[in-house]
């Protein structure tokens, strides 16, 4: 009976392990007494090529930066389940590029410029409590 609860226990721990403890996930939330017109900052890791981003009380923008040394890549964000964001746009190096939004059979993708993308994604609507959105880069 030990032996069954034991292999039951770390098969959870394990699963919640995998779940929350993924070195491409990216959690970040926002300042809820800020302004609408903060910008919360993340950087992709270098060593992802796909991942989830969790944002936590979206409230003004998320700029999403990856920078890979000598390489050219295209950075895209893809829906998810939890996705509610109301824009996407390529700011790269001093670009101001509308980009779709992202949804089912659509990506919102940019091209890198120097080794670097970087995204500005605009909050949901209202205050709500999270959103969510995949990342994949595309090595060119």
């Amino acid at each position: 009976m030990q032996v069954i609860f034991f292999c039951c226990l770390a098969a959870v721990v394990g699963t919640v392990g995998a779940v929350y403890g993924d070195a491409c996930s990216i959690m970040t939330g926002s300042n809820l007494g800020g302004s609408d017109k903060q910008i919360v900052e993340a950087d992709v890791p270098k060593n992802c090529t796909f991942g989830d981003v969790d944002w936590n009380y979206p409230k003004g923008y998320l700029k999403l930066r990856l920078n890979l040394p000598g390489q050219t890549f295209s950075l895209c964000l893809e829906e998810a389940w939890a996705t509610s964001i109301t824009g996407v746009k390529d700011v790269t190096e001093g670009r101001d590029v509308e980009l779709p939004l992202p949804s089912a059979g659509v990506d919102s993708c940019a091209k890198s410029a120097h080794s670097t993308v970087e995204l500005l994604v605009s909050s949901p609507h209202g205050q709500t409590y999270m959103t969510g959105f995949n990342y994949k880069v595309i090595i060119t």
